[in-house]
């Protein structure tokens, strides 16, 4: 197993998700609340006019369950197949992103550990990250958060633990931005 130190921030980019009191209506598990921002921007179109803006959604972050996005009201759902892009912690393939904001997939992060047994995915998403530029997490990634915690849990899958320190802001402002939030 390789081991590399655990970042010790992220971008800065949360939309503030919490546990979830609502289970989801097919695994019976709790995920994780979303803001509306966050399934209006990564449904496909064909299924954007079920949204209800009334009522809450929550993501739901078992791995082995299709649904994405469930609501606090009744129990429609919004599946894998709905979504516009793979969900990291739902779809192994290697053309899943890890990070949404900045196109880096698990692909070349499984490239990068075939060649040197490590990856530096951590270290790329921050390279990406300029100053005057804001990241968009909450719109385009479907938990609506940053991708931090996904890449962590899919690197222990892939045998690598404790992800090199380097922090994912810059100057302590969201993704190198100066503003006081991420919008994209």
């Amino acid at each position: 197993m390789t081991s590399l130190t655990e970042p010790g921030t992220d971008c800065g980019c949360s939309t503030g998700q919490s546990d979830s009191p609502i289970a989801c209506p097919v695994c019976t598990k709790r995920g994780r609340t979303v803001d509306l921002v966050t399934p209006e921007h990564t449904l496909i179109k064909e299924v954007r006019d079920q949204l209800d803006p009334a009522r809450n959604y929550h993501f739901c972050d078992n791995p082995d369950c299709d649904v994405v996005y469930y609501n606090d009201q009744d129990t429609s759902v919004f599946r894998t197949h709905e979504v516009k892009n793979r969900v990291t912690i739902k779809d192994d393939s290697p053309e899943t992103p890890l990070c949404y904001c900045f196109k880096v997939f698990k692909k070349h992060a499984l490239e990068e550990i075939s060649r040197t047994g490590t990856t530096n995915v951590f270290q790329r998403i921050q390279a990406k990250m300029r100053p005057g530029q804001s990241c968009f997490c909450e719109k385009s990634n479907p938990r609506g958060d940053t991708c931090t915690q996904d890449i962590k849990d899919w690197l222990e899958t892939q045998g690598i633990t404790n992800h090199e320190a380097i922090p994912m802001t810059q100057s302590g402002s969201c993704c190198g931005n100066t503003g006081s939030g991420c919008t994209g």
